[in-house]
């Protein structure tokens, strides 16, 4: 299930010598919150992977997968809320090891959602 356009909508996407970088707002009114805390609502961590993974296959024109997930924190929740928007930072070695954060801003700066490790296919 792509979530591109519906769950999220990219604002911003740049990937240039191993370096990417992207900005996506979150459809704070998406469906899925109506099982995922609808009292609380909380961006699933699962959406957020998806989103990253997402992006990364649209940046580097082919389709992108999980090979491993060596590492991935998740530092704080993701509120869905009007105007919410993530980033993406992460530099991909030739190899294809992945690893960076996303970001989301806060009232006292970028506030760190989740770190990430990863090996790509």
């Amino acid at each position: 299930m792509r979530l591109a356009d519906d769950f999220y909508f990219l604002e911003s996407l740049e990937y240039e010598r191993g370096v990417f970088s992207a900005e996506v707002s979150i459809n704070p009114n998406h469906r899925i919150y109506e099982g995922h805390f609808p009292a609380g609502a909380v961006v699933p961590g699962v959406c957020t992977l998806t989103v990253i993974r997402e992006c990364l296959s649209k940046a580097m024109g082919r389709e992108i997968a999980f090979a491993a997930i060596k590492e991935c924190k998740f530092v704080s929740a993701l509120i869905p809320e009007k105007d919410l928007r993530i980033r993406m930072d992460f530099t991909i070695t030739d190899s294809g090891q992945l690893k960076g954060l996303v970001t989301t801003p806060g009232p006292e700066g970028e506030q760190i959602v989740i770190k990430l490790k990863a090996s790509l296919s």
